[in-house]
């Protein structure tokens, strides 16, 4: 099985699109006879995920649906070499944006010619109404947003409590809705929201059954560049070999989020293209530090010293990832390994439970896993091995999707998985480990830590490094969670389907798809 590079597939695949934009869209004759209908394609997806509102959804499918059916006020930038540029940005809803000398103020520039799929006209009060909605999420908070204020109807300024030199980034993630339509046509705004779509994108939202399918289709009154494929099928299917079987025959397009040993399906098949790539993802054991056994912190290193790292990563990922030394990715910015002193060593951790007047037998607990988590099942089954050798009973309980989210802060432990969707430790950490983060799964305290999280990011490059070390070194000596890798991004496609970057969120943008002649 080779390898595909990104990088190399998708400076290909934009010097394609550049010449194809020469070209007529009607010659375009995609092959396949149920998945590919004209201009039409198919997405599989493993579920449909649980909700569509831009203030709560999370997950690739309400992602893509988001992304395709919204507009934000700016998006990421690629490069030449396909991949996600960070700290680039390109304008969207906003054509144009200035920062005040101190970073306090930033005034965004709207579009004057953007219309709602409704026929609203976008304005300001579409943005303050948007961000209004925002205002108890983490992206929110974690924007360090004080106030939005509407200077006219085609200019917005944000107050920050506190510099943010990433704030784009986050904007690329945040919808803006329309608000006329929302209040004045819609008797639930809430409700309607969950499974509706009320934006400006390229696409419209036909149809989103969670346990079925969801069809978008192209928006013909785009205020953009009329997108490419005119109708989106995103297919949901939770067995993989099944998604393998149907992009085989064609009837899907694209796949993501592809386990190992089933890349092997595919190696041979000249009609398919194959890309794997490093990404942001990040794989864990998490250790709810409040209750026993984790409370008490020399349990927590013994299970860092008894984990067989390239056990997992050798049986479970089988090439396609790295171990993951830190709670950040491999490819964030300020990633510490060398604070992450821990190895496989099971009689350093008999050592460290003797030393803390633990015998053979004493500590057990339960650990949940999701079932659509591709990696956990084998993960699991490889530290339950590991654990038994060194005296330590772990019960493995495989959950449903909605189950699994039911459990996150109550369960004692869990094997969890996180794709940070801005490229910055503080976001990561913000999330997941600061005591006040929406998904600190682990119930983890430490002042300390939550200040460098808070402040680190105002400081200069050197600083900054020294203090995000700092944080990370903290973290492997409380040891929340016990690191266990980075899985590569893995994406299958028909090979006549471009158009598929390397965004650090790694959801596909259907606008950008397109078919080569």
């Amino acid at each position: 099985m080779t390898k595909v590079n990104i990088r190399i597939f998708a400076s290909l695949a934009l010097a394609a699109l550049l010449m194809s934009a020469c070209g007529d869209d009607s010659e375009i004759s995609p092959g396949g006879d149920s998945g590919v209908v004209g201009n039409t394609a198919t997405l599989a997806f493993t579920d449909g995920g649980a909700t569509l509102d831009p203030r709560a959804a999370h997950g690739a499918v309400p992602n893509t649906i988001l992304l395709a059916s919204y507009n934000t006020l700016v998006t990421n930038h690629i490069g030449e070499d396909g991949n996600q540029v960070d700290g680039e940005y390109d304008p969207a809803l906003a054509e144009s944006w200035e920062v005040s000398e101190d970073d306090l103020t930033w005034t965004f520039n709207l579009r004057n010619d953007v219309t709602f799929q409704s026929g609203n006209e976008f304005t300001a009060a579409d943005v303050l109404w948007s961000f209004e909605g925002f205002e108890l999420s983490s992206l929110y908070q974690l924007a360090n947003i004080e106030s939005v204020e509407a200077i006219d109807e085609h200019t917005v300024e944000f107050q920050l409590h506190t510099p943010q030199p990433v704030l784009p980034d986050y904007f690329g993630m945040m919808s803006i809705m329309d608000s006329a339509y929302l209040e004045n046509e819609v008797d639930d705004i809430d409700s309607y929201l969950a499974s509706n779509a009320a934006g400006s994108g390229p696409y419209i939202l036909e149809s989103w059954d969670p346990s079925s399918e969801a069809v978008l289709t192209a928006n013909p009154d785009y205020w953009g560049e009329e997108p490419a494929i005119q109708q989106f099928t995103l297919r949901f299917v939770s067995e993989m070999t099944t998604q393998i079987q149907q992009l085989q025959q064609d009837d899907v397009q694209l796949i993501i989020s592809i386990p190992p040993q089933n890349l092997a399906d595919l190696e041979d098949d000249e009609n398919i293209e194959v890309i794997a790539a490093d990404a942001g993802n990040t794989e864990w054991l998490s250790l709810n530090v409040q209750v026993e056994p984790f409370d008490d912190v020399a349990v927590r290193q013994a299970l860092a010293w008894a984990t067989p790292y390239e056990e997992v990563i050798d049986s479970v990922l089988m090439g396609y990832g790295q171990r993951l030394e830190s709670a950040i990715s491999p490819i964030t910015p300020h990633y510490a390994s060398e604070v992450w002193e821990y190895e496989y060593d099971p009689s350093m951790a008999r050592e460290v439970l003797e030393q803390a007047g633990y015998s053979e037998g004493d500590i057990s607990f339960d650990a949940i896993v999701n079932n659509g988590d591709p990696f956990a099942a084998d993960t699991a089954t490889i530290l339950q091995d590991a654990y038994a050798e060194v005296g330590i009973d772990m019960s493995v309980q495989t959950l449903n999707s909605s189950q699994y989210e039911e459990q996150f802060f109550d369960s004692q432990a869990l094997i969890g998985n996180w794709l940070s969707y801005i490229n910055q430790p503080q976001y990561h950490f913000g999330w997941l480990l600061d005591s006040e983060g929406a998904a600190n799964f682990s119930n983890y305290e430490n002042p300390e830590f939550d200040e460098i999280v808070r402040t680190a990011e105002f400081e200069d490059e050197e600083i900054q490094a020294e203090l995000w070390s700092e944080a990370q070194a903290i973290l492997a000596e409380d040891v929340p969670w016990i690191y266990l890798y980075a899985p590569d991004v893995t994406v299958a496609h028909s090979s006549n389907l471009s158009g598929y970057y390397n965004y650090v969120s790694v959801v596909p943008r259907l606008h950008e798809l397109y078919y080569e002649d």
